[in-house]
C-alpha cells in the first residue's frame, strides 16, 4: 500500500504546486504562479482530482497535529518537491533521520488516508 500512497503525495505535491485554490494548507506555489501569468498555456493540471487533494490534505493536517516535524518533511518532499539532502540542510536533520521520519510519515498517512476514505464511503 505504501506504494500508492506514495505516489498519492506525489500527485498531490504536483497538485499543490499547480497553485490550486482550494488547499486547506494555504500552500501556493510562486513558480506555477509566476508561469501561470507569464506563459500562455498555463501550467498543466495534475494528476489528481480536487477531492482526492483534499483527502491528502486532510491527513497532512492530521499528521501536524501528531507531528510537526513528520508533516514539514512530507511538505517539503512533495509539496515543494525537495531532496532528502535539502530537507536535513533546511531542518538540520541528518539525511538518515530524515529518510526515518519520511518514511514513519508515509506509513502514518497511508493508515489515516484508507481511514478518511472509510469515513466518506
Amino acid at each position: 500500500m505504501f506504494e500508492n500512497t506514495e505516489r498519492l503525495l506525489t500527485d498531490w505535491g504536483k497538485w499543490q504546486r499547480s497553485g490550486n485554490p482550494i488547499s486547506q494548507l494555504g500552500y501556493k506555489s510562486p513558480g506555477a504562479l509566476i508561469m501561470r501569468g507569464n506563459v500562455g498555456g498555463g501550467v498543466s493540471l495534475p494528476p489528481i482530482d480536487d477531492e482526492f487533494a483534499l483527502m491528502v490534505d486532510r491527513a497532512i493536517s492530521q499528521l501536524r497535529s501528531r507531528s510537526v516535524r513528520m508533516s514539514d518533511v512530507v511538505f517539503l518532499r512533495y509539496a515543494e518537491n525537495r531532496s532528502i539532502r535539502d530537507i536535513s540542510v533546511r531542518l538540520k536533520l541528518r539525511p538518515h533521520e530524515v529518510r526515518e521520519c519520511h518514511a514513519s510519515a508515509v506509513a502514518w498517512l497511508d493508515r489515516a488516508i484508507l481511514n478518511i476514505e472509510g469515513e466518506s464511503e
